[in-house]
């Protein structure tokens, strides 16, 4: 144990994931000979001093590689120089780097002799009298601890110096010997002071560790005063708070210790009755050390967002989603996930709309832009329904949203509807879904190219877009918007898409009903539908649905060459909108991507995704949000529009066949105004005017030859073994790759990863990380790492063994699995 260790440490506790980053400023060179001991902990060290371009280099082959993949990975630049000042800061090689990262010396805390009195408690008047004299040195410094080290303390843990010490001693499970025993004492007497080192088991020895670092973290970033009652508990001096608060950051930063911190935390939290105690606390800091603190923080976001403080706002959901609570705690994870969805719309509906003047401009703008508030509308109400969670913050949030997401849509709803007033419909410049047929269908069969083609009922645009992205990384994917055939309702837009509709589609009255032809034939049923394609269309034609077993099981003859897959979910989720709702709305999406891989294994050549509609949800149901109808007879009776010999009223606009792109002998067709409807307690409909009703997406995949899979070998760890006891509900999996056949990885190594109890019935799921993609239900890791954490969250009530498996997404093959144990008694 030395000062050099200590600064080392010092160092080291200033980095963290999200800044792996740290410049060393020495302008006397009194740390030059730190730099190969740095380096020794695995830190990539750049020294400036030498070969300044290749150095250079090096660091940004670092940066833009290593640390991007290695979340685990530090890089320390050292600058012989002093810390430049402003105007200086632009004349330096560093600059990207060191702006994004940690700096040394920052602060009195800094200083050389602050740091040897932090390393040497109570030898403050000896190190004052040393640098008085000028021999200050290491060696000096050293010389001050009389002896004292830790043989067999460093044996046991592996550490040199007191944070390896400390965080080892707190990873070990089993001990040997208990000679370390009598080294504690004197251990934490110099270097954490205030512990309780009383002990006679490792188990016994932790806990009061753990207890300690984490009450003195909580203690010191308090704004206010401790309880009385707290006052006796164990906690370290205000002059180690940094030390201490760097021990801290370096559990969590570590994946080893991140369970066991959660488990102590929320027994700590037990023991000195934390959250009864602070139950009415506003304000407990910056530093988020325990559960129940994050019900502060979710205050004191809300209050930001009713201020409209929204740079702080991000700053404080950026935090958050960073700790260690959000990845362990599923009632953290909901909020600060409903915060992003929340965050996403927000940032859209605060941009400019500028010159939208005419319909192409308003639905370029939806098709670029104005999407993103309806998709992270949606987004937000799955993920709120699809939780028990039920808290005021998160109602209190909700609302928050609800309020801007219609203000906002209303908003460019009145634009819309005044614009196709003034302009007509269909849209000029924008492709027509009753052209999709000819333009995109037809001259793929004529170069006798096998088809597929997913008629999805109310596949919403911005859906559209998400599919089309979570697609990217495996196909050639293109995405057009498309204005659906009004009014839009299923029958009338599934009839728009079959061939020759564009010259040939009518409204006519039957039994009192307005109803589609095409070539004089009704096409309003599936059935009337695909016997009008197999009059047009020189093809062997089959029919299947989404749902189906027999993608799976490949029943699909070789000689079939248009494939016509029908989805109704979607519609059919918004038409009973209840809990599941929103969630069988994305499944339906995570099945249209394995129809997709099945038809790529099936021979077919491309995908065409086609919707008939639309669709809007309002957040709920308003009074005011119900119109009463247009005076006369109405042959077309829907919950936003109506057909027939109308008058006019002030809830609708009218218009004749003409004007909306119809070839009808109906009078006038009459649309709500607004968002409103016909009928009572609707919040989910298709049949108006608007852009989530009318603009759809028209998604082509080309399902070209893929490269041929690379074998890589993987391998599923827990804390870096192979099995283990999992006591939080939201454990870390280790996913580890090394190639096997070839020396090059594939571009993407694409996994499915399920949770299974020992009976194969589902324990767990997978949960949001960077390399996961909820659309397609995959985890996708770039050749460039090595190594990932995937956390997953486990089932309530599940007890006894799990078992966590990697599949190959095509095969269902197993790649890789691991065995744990769960075990939640605390």
């Amino acid at each position: 144990m030395d000062i050099q260790g200590h600064i080392i440490d010092v160092w080291i506790g200033k980095t963290s994931k999200e800044h792996p980053i740290i410049t060393i400023y020495d302008p006397e060179g009194k740390y030059y000979s730190l730099l190969p001991l740095v380096a020794e902990r695995g830190v990539q060290v750049i020294d400036t001093t030498q070969e300044l371009i290749h150095h250079r280099e090096m660091a940004c082959d670092y940066w833009m590689n290593e640390l991007v993949q290695n979340e685990d990975a530090r890089l320390l630049i050292y600058r012989k120089s002093a810390v430049p000042k402003e105007k200086e800061r632009v004349y330096d090689p560093y600059i990207g780097m060191t702006q994004i990262g940690a700096r040394f010396p920052i602060g009195p805390n800094d200083s050389y002799i602050n740091l040897c009195k932090h390393f040497l408690h109570g030898k403050t008047e000896a190190i004052d009298e040393l640098f008085k004299n000028g021999t200050a040195s290491f060696a000096n410094i050293n010389a001050l601890q009389e002896g004292v080290n830790y043989p067999e303390l460093e044996t046991l843990t592996g550490g040199k110096s007191m944070v390896e010490i400390t965080l080892n001693l707190l990873a070990l499970t089993e001990i040997g010997s208990t000679a370390w025993m009598s080294e504690w004492k004197s251990f934490g007497e110099n270097h954490l002071p205030g512990l309780d080192t009383n002990g006679t088991t490792l188990k016994e020895v932790k806990q009061k560790l753990w207890q300690y670092l984490l009450f003195s973290e909580f203690v010191h970033d308090l704004p206010a005063a401790l309880p009385a009652e707290l006052n006796t508990v164990a906690k370290c001096p205000k002059e180690n708070m940094e030390s201490i608060n760097n021990l801290c950051q370096s559990i969590r930063n570590r994946t080893d210790l991140r369970d066991d911190y959660v488990e102590q935390a929320q027994a700590i939290t037990s023991r000195l009755h934390l959250d009864s105690l602070f139950a009415e606390a506003i304000d407990l800091g910056k530093i988020v050390t325990f559960a129940f603190e994050n019900k502060v923080e979710f205050n004191i976001y809300l209050d930001h967002l009713y201020k409209g403080e929204y740079a702080e706002a991000t700053l404080l959901v950026n935090k958050n989603k960073k700790s260690v609570w959000y990845q362990a705690d599923a009632g953290v994870a909901l909020f600060w996930n409903l915060t992003d969805q929340c965050e996403r719309m927000m940032q859209c509906i605060r941009q400019p709309l500028g010159d939208l003047y005419s319909l192409k401009d308003l639905v370029l703008w939806y098709s670029e832009e104005g999407y993103k508030v309806d998709y992270a509308f949606r987004r937000f109400q799955a993920i709120l329904t699809g939780s028990d969670f039920d808290t005021p913050q998160i109602n209190e949030l909700a609302q928050f949203t609800y309020r801007n997401y219609r203000s906002f849509t209303e908003q460019i709803q009145s634009r819309y509807q005044k614009l196709i007033h003034e302009e007509g419909y269909p849209i000029a410049g924008i492709n027509r879904n009753i052209q999709a047929w000819n333009k995109e269908i037809a001259p793929l069969l004529t170069a006798r190219k096998r088809v597929a083609i997913i008629f999805a009922d109310a596949f919403r645009f911005e859906m559209g877009k998400e599919l089309a992205q979570s697609l990217e990384n495996s196909y050639t994917v293109s995405l057009q918007p498309s204005a659906a055939y009004v009014p839009t309702v299923t029958r009338f837009g599934m009839a728009a898409l079959l061939p020759e509709a564009e010259s040939k589609l009518e409204l006519a009255v039957e039994d009192g009903k307005l109803q589609p032809y095409l070539e004089g034939k009704k096409v309003e049923l599936p059935t009337d539908r695909i016997n009008y394609i197999e009059s047009k269309v020189p093809a062997h034609v089959k029919l299947m649905d989404v749902r189906s077993e027999d993608f799976l099981s490949a029943n699909i003859a070789p000689d079939v060459n248009l494939l016509i897959i029908r989805s109704q979910s979607i519609d059919a989720a918004g038409e009973n909108l209840t809990s599941v709702g929103y969630a069988e709305m994305e499944s339906e999406m995570r099945l249209f991507t394995k129809c997709i891989r099945a038809c790529k294994n099936l021979g077919f050549d491309q995908v065409v995704i086609l919707a008939d509609h639309g669709y809007m949800i309002q957040p709920k149901y308003q009074a005011g949000d119900n119109m009463s109808k247009p005076v006369g007879t109405s042959v077309m009776n829907e919950r936003r529009s109506q057909a027939g010999d109308l008058n006019g009223n002030e809830n609708s606009w009218l218009f004749t066949s003409e004007h909306i792109g119809v070839r009808s002998p109906i009078y006038r067709f009459a649309f709500a105004k607004q968002y409103g409807i016909y009928e009572k307690n609707k919040i989910y409909f298709h049949e108006g005017l608007s852009l989530q009703e009318n603009i759809v997406p028209i998604l082509t995949v080309q399902l070209t030859e893929e490269r041929t899979k690379e074998a890589f070998r993987l391998e599923l760890t827990y804390k870096g073994k192979n099995s283990g006891i999992i006591r939080v509900n939201r454990p870390l999996i280790e996913l580890n790759f090394s190639g096997v056949e070839s020396l090059f990885r594939p571009e993407l190594c694409i996994v499915k990863m399920v949770v299974t109890d020992a009976t194969g019935k589902e324990a767990g799921r997978v949960v949001e990380s960077a390399f996961y993609n909820e659309t397609t239900d995959l985890i996708a890791i770039p050749s460039e790492c090595d190594k990932c954490k995937q956390p997953i969250e486990i089932n309530e009530g599940v007890e006894g063994d799990i078992i966590v498996m990697a599949l190959d997404p095509d095969t269902n093959v197993t790649l890789a699995s691991i065995q744990l144990q769960t075990e939640f008694d605390f």
